[in-house]
């Protein structure tokens, strides 16, 4: 991920947005950092979770990893 991208992801605010499953036709919490939404090997398999607490805990885990990416990149 190019390092522009990294730090706008590492200081970005974490929303969660109630929305239609990818795969399936179910309704659920997606992560976003501003209006980018976030998919993850961490949600169900359509990319949704079953509240919004668990989009937001997914949305900051996933910010924090781009701050530690981050410190260690080379400029």
């Amino acid at each position: 991920m190019e390092r522009a991208m990294l730090n706008r992801f590492a200081h970005a605010r974490v929303t969660a947005r109630f929305e239609r499953g990818f795969l399936a036709s179910r309704l659920g919490w997606a992560p976003y950092l501003d209006e980018i939404g976030l998919l993850s090997a961490e949600t169900m398999p359509d990319g949704l979770f079953v509240s919004e607490q668990e989009a937001l805990h997914a949305g900051e885990r996933y910010r924090q990893r781009c701050q530690k990416k981050l410190e260690v990149a080379p400029c």
